[in-house]
């Protein structure tokens, strides 16, 4: 999501719950993308990005977590976290 714009500067990247947002500098939207889960049996896996770095040379980590047990579990859900490489 982060490619180059017209100006050579790179676009900025923002999580907000489940959905990656990318941005011109100039602030205009470039793309969004909702965040998949890993491996979800239930087929009901809410996934939220809590913390978006930047890893020299390699791009983009997002940090976040996944709930397991979904609605037919009412309370008993699981959560679990997880760290992701994006790609540049």
């Amino acid at each position: 999501m982060a490619s180059p714009s017209g100006s050579g500067a790179r676009d900025r990247v923002a999580s907000c719950g489940g959905t990656l947002s990318a941005y011109a500098p100039e602030g205009v939207q470039r793309d969004e993308r909702t965040l998949p889960p890993g491996d979800c049996p239930e087929e009901d896996c809410p996934v939220a990005g809590t913390t978006l770095d930047f890893a020299p040379g390699q791009g983009l980590t997002l940090a976040g977590y996944q709930r397991h047990g979904g609605a037919r579990a009412g309370a008993a859900w699981d959560q679990e976290a997880f760290l992701r490489l994006l790609a540049p």
